[in-house]
């Protein structure tokens, strides 16, 4: 075929360093539909096959997380913070056994409650306090990464692995230059990217960090299936871990951990109660004047709550 060949390419056939040593012999080699075929090309398409392989391009960064995961647990993160009532589960990080945690080498704590006691409140509070008083912006020594899984999402080991590992590329210059490599190896020999290697690739990871947290919440809500594969996974990695979810008293032999049981606390019920009293104009303005009427809501709401 002669003459100039022009072709973008939605993924990469191979590493930047054997384009480019076969374009110095003025061929340029790629694969496609498992063929081999060979074209003369213009210097134009190996500048832009250098561009989609440049560490931190945005063409190269977003074919690599799109690559591992479509999964957006910071949105998630976020909305989550957004709606949650000021100044309530701050019990939780207060607790000893939270600050045991936080203090332990690379320790686990497997929070366990009903639904609709807190747990993703909860979850969230923990990555708030972590981003600001463990992880600030700049930080490049310390790793933070979560998972919010739920039952629809159809969340399962896989994702998991792929999803930390999703935020710590895009975080850390350093997990984007390993990653890299796996990336380039698993599209040139066209394979997907196995749940054990990705466990181990995150491993290798999170050991390039003198601290990594990884909050895990509703583990409950992964397949039955898969809960094991979960557990069997994360004990092995070199992180701080926590986890949210219902009582599971058969799984948790799998990864040995501190726990705690929780239920709403009284304390945050009447904050809520509070804080929906005061953005509702005319429940405020009915019990404005009665502070014994709103004591008595506040409680029986708090019986009626059971922990919930």
């Amino acid at each position: 075929m002669a003459g100039k060949v022009r072709h973008t390419f939605s993924t990469a056939p191979m590493s930047f360093q054997s384009v480019q040593h076969i374009w110095q012999g003025g061929i340029f080699t790629f694969t496609m539909e498992k063929k081999r075929m060979l074209f003369p090309v213009s210097g134009s398409l190996l500048v832009g096959y250098r561009t989609w392989l440049t560490p931190g391009s945005a063409t190269g960064m977003s074919a690599l997380v799109s690559w591992l995961s479509s999964n957006n647990y910071r949105l998630y993160h976020d909305t989550t913070s957004s709606i949650r009532t000021t100044n309530t589960g701050l019990w939780f990080l207060a607790s000893d056994e939270f600050e045991e945690w936080l203090s332990s080498a690379h320790g686990v704590l497997w929070v366990t409650g009903m639904p609709g006691a807190g747990k993703t409140v909860l979850a969230s509070h923990s990555v708030d306090h972590l981003v600001a008083n463990v992880v600030p912006a700049g930080t490049t020594n310390v790793a933070l990464t979560y998972v919010y899984c739920r039952y629809l999402d159809n969340c399962k080991a896989g994702h998991i692995l792929r999803s930390l590992i999703h935020q710590l590329v895009e975080d850390h210059r350093r997990a984007y230059s390993i990653v890299r490599s796996v990336f380039e190896d698993h599209k040139l020999r066209q394979v997907q990217l196995t749940d054990s290697r990705a466990a181990d690739l995150l491993g290798n990871i999170l050991r390039l960090f003198e601290k990594a947290f990884i909050i895990i919440d509703g583990l409950d809500e992964v397949p039955e299936i898969e809960k094991s594969k979960v557990l069997l996974y994360i004990r092995k990695l070199p992180a701080h871990r926590l986890i949210f979810s219902r009582p599971m008293t058969f799984y948790m032999d799998l990864l040995p951990s501190a726990t705690l049981s929780i239920e709403a606390r009284n304390a945050d019920i009447e904050i809520f109660v509070l804080d929906r009293i005061n953005s509702h104009p005319r429940l405020q303005r009915l019990l404005q004047h009665s502070e014994t009427l709103v004591q008595e809501v506040t409680s029986r709401i708090q019986r009626k709550a059971s922990g919930m």
